[in-house]
C-alpha cells in the first residue's frame, strides 16, 4: 500500500467519524489525493505525445485525429483553438465561457494566436461577436491531422491540473492545439478577458436593451438552479421529486424568496433566472416586482438541437445579470451551486451573494 493510499484511507476513516458536510469535503480531498499520481503521469505523457492506451486522451485522439497528410500551410490557421464542436460533453454556457477565458488568458500571456471553434449546438457568432480580438476561424482553416494538430482535454480538473494540461498541449508545438476546456483558472480576471473577446451580436443586444428599458437602471437579480428536481429540465442529474415533494419544496424556496424580497428597496425591479420554467411562473406570481425574460429553457449540452428561442434567452439572461446591481444565488436542499450568476456578476463587476437556507 503506497503512502497516498494510506492517507486516503486515514482521511476516509476520520471523515466518517465527523459526518455531514465535513465528511463530504474530506472524502473529496482523499479521492483527489489518490488520483494525483495518475493525473500527473497523464500530463507527462501528453507532453511527450503518447497518451496512455485506453485513456480518455488516447481514445479521443484515435477517434477524431487521423494520420493522413497535413493541409498546406496557406490553409491552416496556426495557434490555439478552443473547441466546442459536440464531440464530447462541454458543459453549459458558463462552463464553456470559463474554459474559453482560461485558455485565452494563457495564450495572451504567451502572445500566441487564439481562435474559438464553437459550432454545437449553435454558431457562437449568432450570439457573441469578436470585440478587440478576432477569434473567428473557418472549418477550412482547421485540421484534424496529427501532423497539424494536437487535442488537449481539460474537463472538470482543478486549477493546477488544468494549467498543467494546457501547458503540456502548448509544449507539443503543433501548428494547432485544439483545447476542449471548461477550466476556471482565469477566475478573478474574467471581466477584462471577456470584454477583450466578446460583444453581443445584434439580436442579443437588441433584446438586452429592450428589457433594460423595462427593468430600469437599478435592479437586483435572483437566480435559482434546480437541475432536474422539479421535473421540467433535462440535465446530467436524474433526481426528480415526487409531486407532493415538489410542491413542498417550491413553497420552501418561495417563502425564503419572499423574505429576501422584503429587504429589497421599494419599487426596485427583481430579475429572476432559473432552469425551471414552472418555477419562473411561480416566482412571477410571488411579487409584482419580479421580472422574467420570456422564452423556453434548455441545457445547451444535453438538449442540443435548433432551439433558437432558448439559446437567445440564455444569452439575454446572462447579459442582463451583468447589468444588475447585485446577484443572489438562492439554494437549499438538492439545488445546485451554479456558476451562471457568479460568472456574469464578475464580468459585470457587481456583488455576488451565495445565499444558502
Amino acid at each position: 500500500m503506497n503512502s497516498l493510499t494510506k492517507i486516503k484511507k486515514s482521511l476516509g476513516r476520520l471523515a466518517r467519524r465527523m459526518g455531514g458536510e465535513r465528511y463530504a469535503r474530506l472524502r473529496r480531498v482523499a479521492v483527489h489525493l489518490a488520483s494525483l499520481p495518475a493525473e500527473y503521469n497523464a500530463v507527462w505523457r501528453l507532453r511527450r505525445g503518447c497518451p496512455k492506451r485506453g485513456s480518455e486522451d488516447a481514445t479521443f485522439l484515435d477517434r477524431y485525429y487521423s494520420e493522413s497528410s497535413s493541409r498546406t500551410s496557406a490553409d491552416l490557421a496556426a495557434g490555439i483553438v478552443c473547441m466546442y464542436d459536440g464531440r464530447m460533453y462541454h458543459g453549459g454556457l458558463t462552463d464553456r465561457l470559463r474554459g474559453v477565458l482560461s485558455t485565452y488568458q494563457e495564450t495572451r500571456r504567451r502572445g500566441l494566436p487564439f481562435y474559438i471553434h464553437w459550432t454545437h449546438p449553435f454558431e457562437l457568432t449568432d450570439y457573441l461577436l469578436p470585440a478587440e480580438v478576432d477569434w473567428r476561424i473557418s472549418p477550412q482553416q482547421l485540421s484534424y491531422s496529427r501532423h497539424d494538430s494536437w487535442p488537449i482535454i481539460i474537463q472538470d480538473k482543478g486549477k493546477t491540473l488544468s494549467r498543467m494540461r494546457l501547458c503540456a498541449g502548448i509544449a507539443r508545438h503543433a501548428p494547432q492545439t485544439h483545447v476542449y476546456s471548461n477550466a476556471f483558472t482565469a477566475k478573478g480576471d474574467y471581466r477584462r478577458l471577456y470584454h477583450e473577446l466578446f460583444r453581443p451580436a445584434p439580436a442579443v443586444s437588441a433584446e438586452i436593451e429592450r428589457h433594460l428599458r423595462i427593468l430600469g437602471k437599478e435592479y437586483s437579480v435572483y437566480t435559482f438552479r434546480f437541475l432536474t428536481l422539479l421535473g421540467d429540465f433535462h440535465d446530467h442529474s436524474h433526481t426528480v421529486l415526487t409531486k407532493s415533494e415538489r410542491r413542498a419544496f417550491i413553497e420552501r424556496v418561495l417563502t425564503e424568496f419572499r423574505r429576501m424580497l422584503a429587504d429589497e428597496p421599494a419599487g426596485r425591479r427583481v430579475l429572476v433566472t432559473s432552469d425551471s420554467v414552472s418555477f419562473l411562473k411561480e416566482a412571477c406570481a410571488a411579487d409584482e416586482r419580479v421580472y422574467v425574460v420570456e422564452g423556453d429553457v434548455k441545457h445547451i449540452d444535453v438538449d442540443g438541437g435548433d432551439h433558437r428561442e432558448a439559446w437567445l434567452k440564455v444569452f439575454v439572461d446572462q447579459g442582463l445579470i451583468m447589468h444588475g446591481s447585485k446577484v443572489v444565488l438562492m439554494r437549499t436542499g438538492g439545488m445546485y451551486r451554479s456558476g451562471f450568476g457568479e460568472f456574469a456578476a464578475e464580468v459585470g463587476g457587481i456583488p455576488f451573494i451565495d445565499h444558502r437556507f
